[in-house]
Order: structure tokens, then C-alpha cells, then sequence
């Protein structure tokens, strides 16, 4: 190859390459979503179970909410231990892309958009006000927690036991399920939680 070819054929940049490595990322983790979705179906069928296989987007659901915790740093076990700062943030950022998508699909015009960027606006300023309204609720409730667990040692086993009966007693099969009963563990635990220092 001549100095006049090289000149010509486009250079290698960083841009490129973090692009191609991006879409093998991406490609690899729709790969591992429909690899498991087959794998669960064929091996429920060979044991009889057609019925009992998930919905089509569980295993999506699955992969989805592993990579939420791991990026806010929580336990994929018991989702404790995470930043919820990193959590508010990717949820603030997919609650103003589905408006966005809302809007989208509604094909409204530009003066009905201003107004529902205002009431984005306000959305988000109940947002934040209903954080801090949980903020102080699981407060309360952990230093309340803490002070009857004093006199009463078993009291955070017994209200964890009563969320797990609850889950039971659930439809295992649903997707819902799955997300109720993980946002319930969560929220157990973080309710049993002593409260952190001052």
C-alpha cells in the first residue's frame, strides 16, 4: 500500500472503537436474553411445563434490573448496599424519556409540548417532594424499629416473615410477582434497617 493509499483509507479513532465496542456489548447482552428465554422454554417443555414458561419480556426484566443494581452498587442478592443517588438519577432520566415517548406517541404540537414540559416541571418537583416524604417516613419508622427491638429482639424476623407469607401467597408465575416481591424485600429491609448515625 502506497503513502497515497494510507493517506486515503480513514484512520482508526477512539470514537470508533468504543462505538464497535458498544454494539458487541449491546448485541452480546440481547444474545444472553434470548439464549435464556429458548433454554427456559425447551427444558420446561421437556419436563412437561409448557405452561408454566415466563412471560416473553421476563428474562429482559431479569437482565435489566441485574444491571440496575450492579450500577447503583447494591446486592443483586438483596438489593441492599446501593447508591441512591445513581438510582434517582437513571430513574429521573427514564421517567423524562417515557413523557418524552408519551408526547412522541400523541403527536401533540408545540404549544400542547410547552405545556407538558411545565407539567414535567411540576412533576418533578413532586417527585422530589414525595422523596423527602419517604425519607422521613422510613426515618420514623427505623428509629421506631430500633427502640422496640430493645424490649422485643424477634420483632424484625417476624415482620420480615410476614412480607415473605405475603409473597407467597403471590402468583409465582408473573413477571409483577417477581418485581413486587423484590421491591418488598427491598423496602423490608430497608425499613428494619437501624437508622444511620447523625
Amino acid at each position: 500500500m502506497t503513502d497515497e493509499d494510507n493517506a486515503r483509507s480513514p484512520q482508526p479513532n477512539a470514537g470508533n472503537v468504543l462505538s464497535r465496542v458498544q454494539q458487541r456489548l449491546i448485541a452480546s447482552i440481547h444474545n444472553a436474553v434470548d439464549t435464556a428465554r429458548r433454554d427456559a422454554k425447551d427444558n420446561l417443555e421437556a419436563l412437561g411445563l409448557r405452561h408454566q414458561t415466563p412471560a416473553d419480556d421476563h428474562y429482559t426484566f431479569i437482565a435489566l434490573r441485574s444491571l440496575f443494581l450492579d450500577h447503583c452498587g447494591a446486592d443483586r442478592e438483596t438489593a441492599r448496599g446501593g447508591d441512591p443517588r445513581r438510582a434517582a438519577r437513571l430513574l429521573h432520566i427514564g421517567g423524562r424519556m417515557s413523557r418524552y415517548w408519551e408526547r412522541e406517541k400523541d403527536g401533540q404540537k408545540d404549544r400542547r409540548k410547552k405545556l407538558a414540559l411545565s407539567e414535567e416541571d411540576e412533576k418533578d418537583r413532586r417527585d422530589w417532594f414525595e422523596a423527602a416524604q419517604n425519607l422521613a417516613f422510613k426515618t420514623v419508622v427505623q428509629t421506631l424499629v430500633e427502640h422496640a427491638s430493645a424490649s422485643d429482639p424477634s420483632l424484625r424476623d417476624r415482620a420480615t416473615a410476614r412480607v415473605e407469607d405475603f409473597i407467597a401467597g403471590l402468583d409465582p408465575k408473573s413477571e409483577q410477582t417477581v418485581a413486587v416481591a423484590d421491591w418488598a424485600r427491598a423496602s423490608i429491609a430497608r425499613l428494619l434497617r437501624p437508622p444511620e448515625p447523625s
